[in-house]
């Protein structure tokens, strides 16, 4: 494994590995950890794999502590496979985000393209809501009333990724212009 993806893979262990230490609610670095990774793991299949896989293990970790006190209706299997599945395909798209800004990696495009996978993230992923959740009708009244539900835990959605994504970026950045600097000296 190359530097690079050591040192990625790294921050990116690191980021997930804040996903399961208390926290605001919904300020988590999944979407960041997505789009970070679509950019700096070189292997296409291991920068899909590694978020995905990271974001899973600490969900399973969550859900047998904090989600069953919300949830306690479902079971751990049909919280994992139903709305786990609507996250891996947010964060799949998010993914190939970060691929597209790989290509155009500057800071207002590094921006843009959080803001655009927290979107993606909020509408796949409460659309897993709605359809696996019994609170909500399965018709257009109730899919509105889900993605209305979920405006508030957007905020924290959003700052987050921006917080993560500027960390998660501005040290990869760093590290690796500090590293080109040395190389030079």
């Amino acid at each position: 494994m190359s530097r690079k993806n050591l040192l990625a893979s790294g921050l990116l262990l690191i980021a997930v590995v804040s996903r399961v230490i208390p926290h605001i609610p919904n300020f988590t670095p999944v979407e960041s950890i997505a789009l970070f990774s679509g950019v700096y793991i070189a292997s296409r299949k291991m920068s899909f794999l590694l978020p995905i896989i990271g974001i899973y293990v600490a969900d399973l970790i969550l859900n047998n502590t904090i989600y069953r006190s919300f949830y306690p209706e479902d079971s751990a299997f049909i919280w994992i496979s139903g709305y786990m599945l609507w996250t891996f395909i947010a964060m799949a798209g998010i993914i190939v985000f970060g691929k597209i800004l790989k290509t155009r990696l500057k800071p207002l495009n590094v921006v843009g393209f959080s803001v655009a996978g927290s979107l993606l993230f909020f509408i796949v992923s409460n659309f897993g809501v709605w359809l696996g959740s019994v609170t909500y009708p399965k018709n257009i009244t109730g899919l509105i009333e889900c993605y209305t539900m979920a405006i508030p835990f957007f905020r924290n959605s959003l700052l987050s990724n921006l917080v993560f994504t500027a960390v998660l970026f501005g040290s990869m950045e760093w590290i690796l212009r500090s590293r080109l600097s040395e190389a030079k000296a």
